[in-house]
């Protein structure tokens, strides 16, 4: 629940914005938060705000809000105030991009591994870089995109008909700022992104008076010379397992779970003892098509199931045996983008011209 008291009073002490825009009523302001490589935020409201926009991610499960990314991490953060039915309105985004040089080495998405076992950073290294070494500079990945509505108690990932208005542009201008910050880099630079193809779908599109602008980034099967088949079943590692309700097909996620308790590979008993209370799988199963928020948040415990050390009650099959029938179970949703840096700017340049911004 958002405590709207506290994050007035938090927004009542946001420094000037480094960068402000104005189109059609609507005002952004885009704040530098953290820069690349250095352990302090810019500012203690920023910073608070950011970690209010990353609450989103808490109902996938248990998540750190400041991981150990953060610390060689630029981190955006975007206030976007509009009225709406003669009400101001304010909704919040963070965005951050991670070098792979730096400590923790890499990113995640440059360990993800594909059916060869080959992770995307060596085969970014041996296709666009042909095997030179120390290409860790010119990768970069953009990751813990978020946001929520102060007036609506609504984020990024919701599918109620009340939707963020302004996710896309405001993506895109906390893009242009990351790239300021990248200037006096060569050119010859590469991001990647991994995202939930539901999540990607909003985030990509901006619809005004039925007409859509959409921001197009390439698959990585466009940038590397291989045939798609090599990249349409690849592993984010153990994070999928931690959030499942993110990195698997959702309603294949919800069926399975019915299938395991029909097959008594876990009992209801293994239900309670994760969930901490009892689940109505029918009302969960009439939420599939309608409110898919609630769903999530009535299966994020799965993630605790699936990871724990411990022997699971109610169940002859440990962790692991469930992990393993996940993944041969239900499908991932995911969408892997790569995009060089003169094509990004160029891609942004074109998405706000198109909307004449």
């Amino acid at each position: 629940m958002i405590n709207e008291v506290a994050i007035k009073k938090i927004i009542s002490q946001l420094p000037p914005a480094d960068k402000v825009y104005t189109w059609q009523g609507v005002t952004w302001e885009i704040y530098l938060a953290k820069n690349f490589f250095v352990s302090e935020w810019e500012n203690e409201a920023t910073h608070a705000m950011v970690l209010e926009c990353r609450k989103s991610f808490k109902r996938y499960g248990e998540i750190r809000l400041i991981d150990d990314f953060d610390n060689k991490s630029l981190v955006l953060l975007t206030r976007v105030c509009f009225e709406r039915n003669g009400v101001s309105q304010e909704e919040f985004f963070s965005l951050r991009l991670i070098p792979a040089q730096g400590e923790p080495f890499l990113t995640e998405d440059l360990k993800i591994t594909f059916f060869d076992g080959r992770s995307l950073h060596e085969i970014i290294k041996e296709k666009l870089f042909f095997n030179q070494s120390k290409i860790e500079e010119n990768l970069f990945t953009i990751s813990r995109f978020c946001g929520f509505s102060l007036g609506d108690r609504i984020d990024v990932n919701n599918t109620c008909s009340q939707k963020l208005k302004f996710t896309t542009i405001s993506f895109v201008l906390m893009w242009r700022l990351a790239l300021e910050n990248l200037s006096h880099l060569k050119k010859n630079i590469y991001f990647t992104a991994m995202f939930n193809q539901d999540m990607f779908n909003k985030l990509s599109k901006y619809k005004i008076d039925n007409q859509e602008t959409v921001l197009f980034l390439p698959e990585i099967s466009e940038i590397i010379a291989m045939a798609v088949e090599n990249f349409k079943n690849f592993s984010p590692g153990p994070v999928a397992f931690h959030y499942p309700t993110y990195f698997f097909h959702l309603s294949e996620l919800f069926f399975w779970l019915k299938k395991i308790l029909s097959e008594k590979k876990i009992s209801m008993n293994t239900v309670k003892h994760f969930l901490q209370q009892e689940i109505d799988l029918e009302q969960v199963e009439g939420h599939l098509s309608s409110n898919k928020i609630a769903v999530i948040e009535k299966l994020c415990w799965l993630g605790k199931m699936l990871n724990t050390s411990e022997a699971l009650p109610g169940s002859d099959l440990s962790s692991a045996q469930l992990r393993a029938d996940l993944e041969k179970s239900v499908s991932r949703p995911l969408v892997l983008k790569i995009v060089g840096l003169n094509d990004l700017e160029s891609r942004l340049k074109k998405f706000l011209n198109d909307l004449g911004f």
